[in-house]
């Protein structure tokens, strides 16, 4: 691009955590989405574009007014306002003022030439869907997974219908995986990143002879936590899990309960939970691991409709990995540099038991490759 041609500017619509907004209270909510939101952001400046993101994410106060912040000429933050009111403790309504506000954003700055890429949300999908075919602006869908197939209680055969209809009608598309693309691509333009492919640091040697497991992410019966756990049990003393994590109240309880026997049963602390970290102290938490584990059950269609950001992560961080053998993953271009494990206990913890972890584990070769090509498959989707 030509010092005198006017940059393309990209509309980013997403769920983008709170660092940049001051007056909605605590926005920490979408860790992980923001993460791949981040290198997104950052590709299409690497590409020449300048970044405009719109992020509805709220925060814990019933009341917020726009905010906009600018990290530099080329990647601007719009945070729209919302309403809302809190009954048992909860926020109601946001959704309804957020749908409001996005479709006034986008009907007053997006013309026929303007590009929009959308992060998929059940909140905005229909409303992108209406604007798209009334302003004709250039749509491209950010697919990560499908929600109604990420738990087993929200499955139903016409939610998911109705889902996939959300993004059908766009004119590209950023997909998660490669079956995501056989599936859902129907021959329009697609690129695929499994994750942030940034290199953030190399992992810190121990010297003390103690083997660090990572586990990141949400707490729940179906992500493979308590599976984990039970793992422990079957390692010697000198592996000790390092969980972070978040989930509902029952599953937080159980994981508790649980945990506190397994630390019981072995008179010492097994596994500890240290909460939640973001920016450089989860970075530094990763760092002080040896092994990340990312376990899902492969029976489920999340299996096919997904891949664990949790995985790139690791291996930014110099971590190996022990995977549970989903087919997005088993078919991955990152395979070859995981371990993989069938979903029981005994096989976790034989398959942690093989990691060379007092070998060099230094990925940023691999990731810059990933990342190179992902680049190209990025302009060649933004391309008219």
């Amino acid at each position: 691009m030509s010092a005198t041609e006017q940059k393309k500017i990209i509309y980013y619509i997403g769920f983008y955590d709170g660092k940049y907004c001051h007056r909605r209270g605590n926005t920490e909510q979408n860790l992980a989405g923001s993460m791949k939101m981040d290198f997104v952001i950052q590709s299409l400046k690497k590409l020449g574009y300048k970044v405009v993101i719109v992020s509805l994410t709220q925060g814990n106060r019933c009341f917020a007014v726009e905010e906009r912040y600018s990290v530099d000429e080329n990647e601007q933050y719009i945070y729209l306002p919302y309403a809302a009111i809190k009954w048992n403790g909860k926020l109601k309504g946001c959704s309804r003022t957020m749908q409001f506000f996005l479709k006034k954003f986008i009907q007053s700055n997006l013309k026929k030439d303007s590009i929009l890429i959308s992060y998929h949300s059940l909140v905005y999908g229909e409303t992108l869907t209406k604007l798209h075919k009334k302003i004709g602006f250039k749509w491209y869908a950010q697919v990560e997974e499908l929600y109604c197939l990420s738990r087993k209680d929200f499955y139903s055969p016409d939610q998911l219908q109705k889902e996939e209809k959300m993004f059908d009608t766009a004119d590209g598309f950023l997909f998660v995986n490669d079956i995501m693309k056989e599936k859902y691509a129907k021959g329009k333009k697609c690129a695929i990143s499994y994750g942030n492919y940034h290199f953030f640091a190399k992992r810190e040697t121990q010297n003390d002879g103690q083997i660090n497991i990572a586990y990141t992410g949400i707490i729940n019966e179906d992500r493979g936590i308590f599976t984990l756990m039970d793992a422990m049990q079957y390692l010697p003393q000198k592996y000790i899990l390092n969980v972070l994590g978040y989930g509902l109240e029952q599953h937080m309880n159980r994981f508790k309960n649980r945990m506190n026997a397994i630390n019981q049963k072995a008179g010492y602390e097994k596994i500890k939970f240290l909460g939640t970290k973001k920016g450089d102290e989860f970075s530094k938490f990763l760092s002080s691991n040896d092994i990340g584990v990312s376990l899902m059950d492969v029976e489920d269609e999340i299996a096919k409709n997904a891949f664990p950001s949790k995985i790139m992560a690791y291996l930014g961080h110099s971590l190996y990995v022990v995977s549970s053998k989903c087919e997005a993953i088993v078919n991955s271009k990152v395979a070859h540099l995981l371990y993989f494990c069938d979903n029981e206990p005994s096989k976790v913890a034989e398959t942690i038991l093989r990691v060379p972890v007092n070998k060099d584990c230094d990925m940023k070769q691999e990731l810059e490759k990933l990342e190179e090509a992902f680049l190209v498959e990025l302009q060649q989707v933004l391309e008219e």
